[in-house]
């Protein structure tokens, strides 16, 4: 992931990783994620600008819709 935009309209994080998702970019991902969830923000992930992603970035999402799910 070469960066993430982040914007919010109507009261909903939308981040929107860019390139691949992969190994370290898909922690700093991950920790963006779970702040947001820790404070019940609603959030969108458009994964729209992202090329590929591996074992890694799957898990990401994964745990994010889980953690989502419970809160």
């Amino acid at each position: 992931m070469q960066s993430c935009e982040e914007r919010v309209k109507n009261s909903i994080l939308m981040l929107c990783p860019i390139g691949v998702l992969r190994g370290a970019s898909s922690a700093r991902l991950r920790q963006r994620l779970d702040r947001a969830l820790a404070d019940n923000t609603d959030v969108v992930v458009d994964l729209g600008s992202v090329t590929a992603v591996d074992s890694t970035g799957l898990g990401v999402m994964i745990h994010a819709s889980k953690t989502a799910r419970m809160h």
